[in-house]
């Protein structure tokens, strides 16, 4: 006979950690801070139209003393790190993180001496928001995420990459190192006859069962050793696309994977032919397909009972100039309302034929997303009804967010503009 049973009505056991987590998971007291364009973002959220309020999120605090949780909303130069960082460390504990946006997160388009190259060089960070900028509702779940994961224990922070010191054998000008247990690229060697058998499996059902090494920089921003006078020639940084998963992928992402895989053989093709890879990387189900099928992947995901994906937040382009073959990426975060879920659908595609399909006819909101990456990248959405430029000028030549457009701008003309000579000149005291 357990203790349970023997309790009058009306009285449950529990824990002490779970009651505090329950009180915490429900009470976040963001600290009232704000960095660039993100940050009307996240202002906006806290209007009458998004309500944050309805998440017990409308408390932001201006002390960072009375607060628990950072929304870095925007770009953070070098000049505000310390800054930041001084606010952290002023927050009392258990406290979390929302790096909030692609500048945040990586530096986004400002890959420069200026702005710091994600936040996560600062302060530990618990969710990675996307987006440029994300919109009041992205970031209302990106709290939610974090709901779960404090309703969980302790969330799964990426620790600050601080420097270590000289003592520890690691030359002056390695500022920031690799995180542990990420494979650089001089390291990574695609083995051919001495394959695991699980990779060999992966790599019969999908073309992509390896991490794909799509960057390697050095130096601050990319001067490289010869050139680079920031004093971080030492620096040097190797980026990777994830690989083929392993089942299980656990949670729910079995199950999707399973009934997107039915309604492909029920129309007749191969599953190899349609999907590339499927990948979970930061706790994300991420599922990459050949781009002449992403209309069809994307008709499945919306209308079947068991997926729902019915709204898509968007299209983001990147560009991966390693990535041979493959330099042009789409990416479409794709989420349930239905059964609150949230997928990441990615296609490729070469800068000889920077071509794909456009999803407009299934998410009619892409429509203007498309033009962007488009502008900003390069990708041409073939079938899009109306693919003009949304930033750029008609005549402009070249895509400002590619990395292999030229720094610089243009010149700047001044037509028929004199000086004046010093004695005729307006003083200014």
């Amino acid at each position: 006979m357990g203790l349970e049973e023997s309790l009058p009505a009306g009285i449950a056991l529990t824990s002490v950690e779970k009651v505090l987590g329950l009180a915490r998971k429900y009470s976040q007291w963001p600290v009232t801070m704000g960095l660039a364009c993100c940050a009307i973002e996240m202002m906006a959220a806290g209007t009458p139209r998004f309500d944050m309020a309805r998440f017990g999120l409308e408390v932001f605090r201006a002390s960072p003393r009375h607060s628990d949780m950072m929304i870095v909303s925007g770009r953070v130069s070098h000049k505000m790190a310390p800054i930041i960082r001084r606010v952290y460390d002023s927050m009392p504990e258990p406290k979390w993180v929302i790096s909030m946006g692609a500048c945040a997160s990586s530096g986004g388009v400002f890959n420069n001496y200026a702005v710091v190259q994600g936040c996560d060089h600062i302060v530990p960070v618990d969710v990675y928001l996307p987006g440029c900028p994300p919109r009041p509702e992205a970031l209302i779940h990106a709290v939610l995420v974090l709901r779960e994961q404090i309703g969980k224990g302790t969330p799964r922070r990426a620790p600050p990459r601080n420097r270590p010191s000289r003592r520890e054998g690691r030359p002056r000008g390695d500022a920031h190192p690799p995180d542990e247990g990420t494979p650089r690229m001089s390291d990574v060697s695609i083995p051919e006859g001495s394959a695991s058998a699980e990779v060999t499996q992966a790599s019969s059902q999908r073309g992509f069962a390896l991490p794909e090494p799509i960057a390697h920089r050095e130096g601050l921003f990319g001067a490289g050793t010869d050139s680079s006078t920031s004093g971080f020639s030492g620096l040097v940084s190797d980026s990777f696309l994830p690989g083929e998963a392993s089942r299980p992928y656990g949670s729910w992402f079995d199950q999707v994977v399973d009934v997107l895989e039915e309604l492909i053989v029920a129309d007749r093709l191969a599953v190899a032919d349609v999907i590339e890879k499927v990948t979970i990387d930061r706790g994300q189900l991420g599922i990459f397909i050949a781009r002449e099928h992403i209309a069809r992947v994307a008709k499945y995901l919306r209308d079947d009972p068991d997926l729902r994906f019915e709204m898509c937040l968007g299209t983001n382009g990147a560009h991966y100039p390693l990535d041979k073959g493959r330099e042009l990426h789409a990416i479409y975060p794709l989420y349930s309302i239905t059964h609150n879920r949230m997928i990441r659908l990615e296609v490729t595609c070469p800068d000889e034929d920077p071509r794909i399909p456009s999803i407009v006819s299934v998410y009619p909101g892409n429509d203007w997303q498309e033009r962007e990456t488009w502008d900003l990248i390069g990708i041409v959405f073939t079938g899009h009804p109306s693919l003009t430029r949304t930033a750029m000028p008609d005549d402009w030549i070249g895509h400002p967010q590619r990395k292999d457009y030229p720094l610089g701008g243009i010149p700047v003309e001044f037509k028929g503009a004199v000086t004046a000579s010093a004695d005729v000149r307006r003083s200014v005291n």
